[in-house]
């Protein structure tokens, strides 16, 4: 059986769009969609902060919510076959 080998460029967040709310004044709630480079949702994606061992999986349609410490800056989206990628969400309002 063959497993197609992926670009690191090519994993989750080419169309990761997303937004962050304060829910608090020391958290904030980031959500968004995790797809793949053909813009396909990718169920059960793993989303944590680089920092933090807790996280979240994207639903059947890719959609995800994960309340996060406001110093939270750096996400991790891992699936199974790509290559982990990393987005920095910082202070922004949306991604």
């Amino acid at each position: 059986m063959h497993i197609p080998s992926f670009k690191p460029f090519i994993l989750l967040i080419l169309s990761l769009y997303g937004s962050i709310v304060l829910a608090q004044d020391n958290s904030k709630i980031v959500s968004g969609y995790v797809v793949n480079e053909s813009l396909v949702a990718l169920s059960n994606a793993l989303i944590y902060p680089e920092q933090f061992s807790f996280g979240t999986a994207s639903d059947s349609l890719g959609r995800f919510t994960l309340p996060l410490p406001k110093a939270s800056t750096l996400l991790r989206f891992s699936y199974v076959s790509y290559t982990t990628q990393y987005k920095n969400i910082g202070n922004t309002d949306t991604i």
